[in-house]
């Protein structure tokens, strides 16, 4: 994961975000229970952010 906020006035902000995941699933045994195909994989996942954000007079 990776952040960023940078202000670019006296009132406003800048930010991005970036996030991957990625895992590998090895093959794991059938279960005489459950029948549930278990084949190797790889899963992956990604995300990405993007935000201005002012701040008011008077706020904290």
């Amino acid at each position: 994961q990776l952040r960023y906020v940078t202000p670019i006035d006296t009132i406003w902000d800048v930010g991005v975000m970036v996030t991957v995941n990625r895992k590998t699933h090895p093959k794991l045994p059938n279960y005489v229970i459950m029948n549930i195909p278990r084949d190797p994989g790889v899963s992956t996942a990604a995300q990405v952010g993007f935000g201005v954000a002012r701040d008011h007079e008077g706020t904290v």
